[in-house]
């Protein structure tokens, strides 16, 4: 939960993400992912080995390791956040351009489509202007010819 400045948690509750402590959140099909995760391929390397501290619990000689990674700051070894939190497989990405590119081309086709629609209307609207226009001249020089005959 989000806390206010006192610590009381803030009405109506609001959640904050939650940031995985090594690398990005892995997103994409379950086969992908999983191929995906490898240690090298997330961005983490083991530094050393060195004895594990004794309040651990674990056995004497046991060796903890000293790992770099995304999330993880290299001079305080303390977690930080990550700038993007998400990260798609190869697949999924290839997937979100296809489908992107997809949109893209459906959106410009509807564009040109009212662009010649309305190009269609205004030479319409320009043609029938045009021929009103004529016939609003030749009816008032038609009408200005006829002279009232006397009676």
């Amino acid at each position: 939960e989000v806390l206010d400045s006192s610590g009381k948690a803030l009405v109506p509750v609001q959640l904050e993400p939650a940031i995985c402590g090594y690398t990005r959140s892995l997103c994409g099909k379950e086969e992908d992912v999983l191929k995906q995760m490898k240690p090298e391929a997330l961005g983490i390397q083991v530094l050393a080995a060195v004895p594990c501290p004794a309040a651990t619990g674990l056995p004497n000689g046991t060796m903890c390791n000293v790992i770099s990674a995304p999330g993880i700051d290299p001079s305080t070894r303390a977690p930080r956040a990550l700038e993007s939190a998400k990260e798609l497989t190869p697949e999924a990405q290839e997937e979100q351009e296809r489908l992107l590119a997809e949109g893209e081309a459906a959106l410009q086709t509807m564009i040109l489509a009212a662009i010649v629609v309305n190009a269609f209307f205004f030479a319409l609207n320009v043609s029938l202007a045009f021929v009103c226009c004529r016939r609003h001249r030749h009816a008032k020089a038609n009408s200005a010819c006829r002279a009232p005959t006397p009676q």
